[in-house]
């Protein structure tokens, strides 16, 4: 399921309150970056959309399109789409290599 801007620009006025982690951060260049963004909308936020009529649709999480953002500032015009997810946690491996002395 997607959520454009243009369908419910209501949603995305104050979307940088309910970011609760990044999905995706790539670097751009200088101290710019790439970055994708949960969203998450509980039913209590409803109160913050006053003029959204069937707020409980977009109850639960959200990622975000891609934008740009450095540790200045963000541009939060640049969200213009969320795509609804859910958390799959998997196991990760993680090597390292290490130097052994030998005989």
């Amino acid at each position: 399921m997607k959520i454009t801007k243009k369908e419910d620009p209501e949603l995305f006025k104050t979307i940088s309150n309910f970011i609760i982690d990044e999905s995706y951060r790539q670097h751009r260049r200088g101290s710019n970056f790439f970055v994708k963004s949960i969203v998450e909308f509980e039913l209590e936020d409803a109160e913050y959309f006053p003029n959204i009529k069937d707020f409980s649709k977009y109850i639960g999480t959200w990622e975000t399109n891609t934008y740009i953002t450095s540790e200045e500032d963000t541009n939060w015009d640049e969200i213009y789409q969320l795509t609804k997810v859910e958390l799959h946690k998997q196991p990760k491996t993680i090597m390292e290599n290490v130097w052994i002395e030998i005989n």
